[in-house]
């Protein structure tokens, strides 16, 4: 994929009026590092991806990342991403792991994560391996699943998927909701599903174990197109929904000289389900932040000064 970073690529520069920090470009090379791996593994075994989301938006109008953006965001077929996923637990460096159902750091989200490690790291092996970048990388992985032809199909998948993306994200925040008469969509599930839940028992890995289920159950003869049933969280599944022919791979030029991403050749659909047809126009303000680090700097911070690595936070340009 050819991502070379020289020490300039680090250095602090403003983007469209944004600015981008160089500890920010060090998540960046060290992002881009994780998706070469994945790249080398796909290529290995014939397992088509493709750029998604912010990553893509920004392959096809920055040619990069986009400012403002802090993660790389991937997506695979159903099929595609279990077969990565049952070699990538044997061919991902040491210490990297998928995550998704029943994870101890990462709420379930419907998606996966190829993750390099669960908090900051400050040995100079671990540093120099990630282009000096002390923080925890991980990779979203969205997947497409099939939307059924049949409407009431349709309608009872969106429902009860919805419904169960509710409830596990309530019971993640308040675990006490499950013993709780006042929540009552526990019991709403068991009747949809005309099951039980065990509440002894891991009440969330059940729920997610019936959401991948249900997500897997329309086959592609049976569809009309692809679809993010993850979408439900934000009630927009059914509002995206990608046509099988978009998925077909294209590279095209990343980030740096050299460096290069697969997308979607049909990009310009799936840009437009995602972000509209002014997709290719830059917002004149920006509301998004790469706040979500905000707990990692802090840890840098702490463990610089009580080591007294003032060097570190100068690296990062903090």
């Amino acid at each position: 994929m050819g991502f070379v970073f020289d020490k300039d690529y680090f250095i602090d520069e403003v983007r469209q009026g944004y600015s981008v920090k160089s500890y920010m470009k060090r998540i960046w090379a060290a992002s881009l590092h994780v998706v070469e791996v994945i790249d080398e593994i796909c290529a290995r075994h014939h397992i088509n991806y493709f750029a998604d989301s912010g990553t893509l938006l920004g392959a096809v109008r920055e040619k990069g990342m986009i400012p403002w953006d802090d993660d790389v965001d991937l997506i695979m077929t159903r099929a595609d991403f279990n077969t990565f996923s049952a070699v990538a637990k044997k061919e991902l460096p040491k210490g990297w792991r998928i995550a998704y159902k029943n994870d101890p750091l990462f709420p379930f989200q419907g998606y996966f994560r190829v993750v390099t490690n669960d908090r900051i790291e400050i040995s100079e092996e671990y540093l120099k391996e990630n282009y000096l970048c002390p923080f925890p990388i991980w990779i979203d992985i969205s997947i497409l699943d099939f939307f059924p032809k049949d409407e009431e199909l349709q309608q009872s998948l969106f429902s009860i998927l919805t419904t169960i993306f509710f409830t596990i994200s309530h019971i993640t925040e308040d675990p006490s909701l499950i013993e709780s008469r006042d929540f009552p969509y526990l019991n709403m599930i068991e009747e949809m599903l005309n099951t039980k839940i065990d509440r002894k028992g891991n009440v969330l890995l059940q729920l997610e174990d019936f959401f991948v289920t249900l997500s897997t159950l329309p086959k592609r003869k049976d569809s009309i197109s692809y679809i993010l049933w993850n979408n439900c969280a934000s009630h927009q599944a059914i509002d995206r929904l990608f046509s099988f022919d978009a998925f077909e791979p294209e590279r095209v030029p990343f980030e740096v000289d050299g460096g290069s991403i697969v997308i979607p050749k049909g990009w310009d659909e799936v840009c437009r389900v995602y972000y509209g047809d002014s997709y290719m126009t830059p917002p004149k303000s920006i509301s998004s932040t790469h706040s979500y680090l905000s707990k990692f700097i802090d840890q840098v911070r702490d463990y610089c000064e009580k080591n007294q690595r003032p060097d570190i936070l100068e690296m990062l340009g903090f």
